[in-house]
């Protein structure tokens, strides 16, 4: 079949080309263009040439230029979300409501901070962990014995609480060390979190005693 021929407007929109080379005045969506009017499977890179303003729909299927292309956007954005960006503009009207907001929530998390940092004040003086203490953020980080973090992964998730993943904090997810852990005390209740944080200081103790007992 023959190629697919697209190229900007004047208005800025894309529309396919006539034979006779004029444009259609439709405009071209990615949901417009028939699988079935294009070649099968290739490369992104194909699509494009080195005209500007105008690329041909060529040598690719339409899933596999989806694909490819979600491809492309996972790593250029982060998924930002125009309605709810209009949203937050909307209920934030200035810089004061913004603050009076983030006073708000520093109150409310605040608490959850002080409660995973008092359980892991019993580890202080054993030489078997270090932990951050923010000022700010959502995350607590833990330092354990050097080899022991997915220990201590395991035996919290055998006694039904998930941390986040060993290794969250660096490239690829891969601890050298393996010795970090990442605490995110926001999301559980008071009283679950009182619970989580007592299991963690024990996880953490049986951890280290195995290691030194090799």
């Amino acid at each position: 079949p023959e190629a697919i021929e697209v190229r900007a407007g004047d208005d800025g929109f894309m529309h396919k080309v006539k034979k006779d080379g004029s444009l259609e005045s439709g405009y071209v969506y990615l949901d417009m263009v028939n699988a079935t009017e294009l070649f099968p499977a290739g490369s992104l890179e194909d699509i494009f040439n080195t005209t500007p303003n105008r690329f041909d729909l060529t040598s690719i299927g339409l899933q596999n230029y989806v694909e490819q292309i979600k491809q492309y956007l996972s790593v250029q954005t982060i998924g930002y979300d125009k309605l709810n960006q209009l949203r937050h503009t909307a209920y934030f009207k200035n810089a004061a409501d913004v603050h009076k907001h983030m006073m708000r929530l520093a109150e409310f998390i605040g608490k959850k901070f002080e409660i995973t940092l008092n359980a892991l004040s019993d580890l202080e003086g054993l030489g078997i962990a270090e932990w951050t203490n923010p000022k700010g953020g959502y995350f607590v980080s833990l330092d354990v014995l050097p080899g022991t973090a997915k220990r201590v992964f395991d035996l919290m998730k055998g006694a039904g609480v998930t941390l986040t993943n060993v290794g969250a904090t660096f490239p690829y997810g891969v601890d050298p060390e393996d010795k970090n852990l990442r605490i995110a005390p926001t999301y559980p209740s008071d009283e679950e979190l009182k619970l989580a944080c007592e299991i963690l200081v024990l996880a953490v103790k049986i951890a280290a005693l195995e290691k030194l007992s090799r």
